[in-house]
C-alpha cells in the first residue's frame, strides 16, 4: 500500500524517465529519445508541485475508469481518455502501449457503433417526412 505516497514521490519520476531511456538504449544500442526526454526530468525535479498537478489526472482516469460501464457515451469518453493517457506516456517516456490502445478503440470507443449511429441519423434526415393522415 502506498498510503497516497505516490503523490509526494512524483518528483522521483524524473529518475524513472532517465532509467527508461537508458534501458531503451541498452536494448538496441541506438539512442532513442522521446521529444521531451532531456527537458522533462529537469522540469519535474525543479517544479515538483507542477508535476503533481500534471500527473494527477492520469491516476483519476485509471481510478474512475469503471464509469465506462455506465453506457456507450461513458465508455467512449473513458476509452478516449485512456488512449490520451497512453499516448502521453509514449510521448514522455517512450513506452508504447499499441495493443492496449487497439483494445480500447475496439471495446471502449467502439468506432463501428458510432459510424453506424451517425449514418442512421443522416439517413433519417434525408428521408422525406411521412404525410399525416387526418380522418
Amino acid at each position: 500500500r502506498s498510503h497516497g505516497r505516490w503523490l509526494m514521490d512524483i518528483p522521483n519520476l524524473s529518475v524513472q524517465i532517465v532509467k527508461t531511456q537508458a534501458n531503451a538504449y541498452y536494448n538496441t544500442l541506438e539512442p532513442i529519445e522521446p521529444p521531451l526526454a532531456k527537458k522533462l526530468p529537469n522540469l519535474i525535479a525543479e517544479h515538483p508541485h507542477l508535476a503533481r498537478l500534471l500527473f494527477a489526472p492520469g491516476l483519476l482516469i485509471e481510478l474512475f475508469f469503471f464509469l465506462g460501464l455506465l453506457g456507450r457515451r461513458w465508455s467512449a469518453g473513458m476509452g478516449l481518455a485512456a488512449i490520451g493517457l497512453h499516448r502521453s506516456i509514449e510521448l514522455l517516456m517512450g513506452l508504447s502501449f499499441q495493443s492496449h490502445e487497439v483494445l480500447l478503440w475496439i471495446f471502449f470507443v467502439n468506432v463501428p457503433y458510432w459510424i453506424a449511429k451517425g449514418a442512421n441519423m443522416i439517413l433519417k434526415r434525408l428521408q422525406p417526412a411521412q404525410p399525416v393522415v387526418v380522418e
